[in-house]
């Protein structure tokens, strides 16, 4: 009777030491994959400053600003655009007068191919591009399309 009794004790203290080693590595499982989340956020979040940092800085406020349309005061702006191979050719100075160069541009198909007119001819001689579209409408459309 008393090996019984022994046995039985042997047994319970085999089974919870088995219990608690086991409870210890799944423990220890998961401090480790905490260790490694939080050297991943760390990582993030140093990144993350650095980018704040980069983007409160007077030049990316700048370049910001200078992709909505803001230009500073007095600044002259010039918009370069390719005109297509088969656009016509510019009318004459007085023809563009009272315009600034990108309507003068438009009006002579230098904005065709850029998404600001559709169809496949020019300018006609009272400003409108093919479609009824005037040469203004095409250059505010293609500035719309540039800068949204």
């Amino acid at each position: 009777m008393i090996w019984i009794v022994v046995g039985v004790i042997v047994l319970w203290g085999v089974w919870a030491f088995g219990s608690e080693m086991l409870l210890n590595l799944r423990l220890n499982a998961q401090v480790d994959a905490l260790r490694a989340q939080n050297a991943r956020l760390a990582d993030s979040n140093a990144q993350t400053l650095t980018e704040l940092k980069t983007a409160a800085s007077a030049a990316a406020m700048e370049e910001s600003a200078r992709q909505q349309g803001y230009y500073r005061q007095g600044e002259q702006v010039y918009v370069i655009v390719q005109p297509s191979p088969s656009a016509a050719p510019a009318p004459s100075a007085s023809g563009t007068a009272g315009r600034p160069a990108a309507a003068g541009a438009a009006a002579a198909g230098g904005a065709k191919g850029t998404g600001g007119a559709s169809g496949a001819g020019g300018a006609n001689a009272r400003g409108s591009v093919d479609g009824g579209e005037t040469a203004w409408g095409a250059i505010i459309k293609w500035w719309r399309q540039v800068w949204h």
